[in-house]
């Protein structure tokens, strides 16, 4: 009876929900620079950070990719190294054409200077922040948490900018966002994201997440990140929040936070117990909170998160002994399976 709800979200076309890290987490670099070591040092940085598959860089800086150039990518990384390009709006187009495709997007470097910022299509609606920025450099400045817990931020332990520690300075977060991080020395965004939408198969645009900083470290120029400091876990991490690869969710500063939305149990509201699947579920499991239900404003409770079905068939263990199988292990966003 319960895996036939699983079932029942056929309805609205998923047949199982399955951890997105089963995919391929490749990415693509839209590099706008003529340094090559900027290029060759933000490309090995993400491969060594461990977490991500192929790694393509794309000079953007003289033409625009086509569309096709960016299939199969889980998520794009675009900066800017003080370059003027040669169509920014026909960049941006793109950019936001593959977002509203499900993709991810980070932005870093000067994007948000209207020097340098995306034209087109990718405007207020996608940017995380303001694109009216003053690029400044020296202030020797580090990472601050304003949420250290946000799994944009995973294996992000600090993050030191260098003696230049470039960043646009006036930029503000937009609605609709959150502030992650900001520079400790002058309290401009360092990071912010902007959630797209998952509601698959009605509609998919992606996540984006805007990284107040350089993406390369001083490996390749003076300018760059301290390499001592975490610079290649912060982009990786944004890349994997970007493109719904980030791994697990971390329950480890409340309660109960069993569909990993960041909310305690106690905080959630209560499902709809004349909905039939609801009624059914709480009749046989107790369970009255929407704790219980992944993405219950768009699902209700056809697909209850301790029923979607482990990677390798074999239920979880209860690592933390609350009698709650999947807790701290379940996908932060699981892909839909057709």
């Amino acid at each position: 009876m319960m895996r036939a709800l699983l079932g029942a979200a056929a309805t609205v076309g998923l047949a199982c929900f399955v951890p997105s890290s089963a995919q391929a987490q490749d990415v693509i670099v839209l590099s706008a620079t003529t340094d090559a070591a900027v290029i060759g040092d933000v490309t090995s940085k993400l491969v060594g950070s461990g977490r991500l598959g192929a790694v393509t860089n794309l000079d953007v800086t003289t033409s625009t990719p086509l569309p096709s150039a960016l299939s199969g990518a889980v998520a794009v990384l675009y900066y800017n190294d003080g370059v003027t390009l040669s169509n920014n709006d026909a960049l941006g187009d793109l950019i936001d054409g593959y977002r509203r495709t499900g993709g991810g997007v980070v932005l870093a470097g000067r994007a948000f200077t209207p020097e340098y910022a995306l034209g087109g299509a990718f405007d207020n609606d996608a940017l995380p922040m303001t694109a009216n920025g003053r690029w400044e450099q020296g202030t020797n400045s580090k990472l601050g948490f304003v949420d250290g817990a946000d799994p944009s931020l995973r294996g992000v332990v600090r993050f030191y900018g260098g003696p230049e520690s470039g960043h646009a300075v006036g930029p503000t977060p937009l609605p609709d966002t959150t502030l992650v991080a900001e520079w400790a020395e002058d309290g401009s965004p360092l990071v912010v994201k902007r959630d797209g939408i998952f509601a698959p198969p009605l509609v998919t645009i992606g996540n984006v997440v805007g990284i107040n900083a350089v993406p390369w470290s001083e490996d390749a120029r003076d300018d760059g990140w301290r390499t001592v400091t975490s610079g290649d876990q912060l982009f990786a991490s944004a890349l994997l929040y970007a493109g719904r690869q980030a791994p697990i969710c971390s329950n480890t500063s409340i309660d109960q936070d069993i569909n990993c939305n960041t909310v305690d149990v106690a905080d959630e509201l209560p499902v709809d117990l004349s909905d039939p699947d609801c009624a059914l579920l709480f009749e046989q499991e107790g369970w009255s909170s929407r704790d219980y239900y992944y993405q219950y404003g768009i699902f209700g409770c056809r697909v209850p998160v301790l029923l979607v079905p482990p990677p390798d068939g074999a239920p979880p263990a209860d690592s933390d002994s609350d009698n709650l199988v999947r807790h701290d292990q379940i996908p932060v966003l699981p892909t839909v399976v057709a």
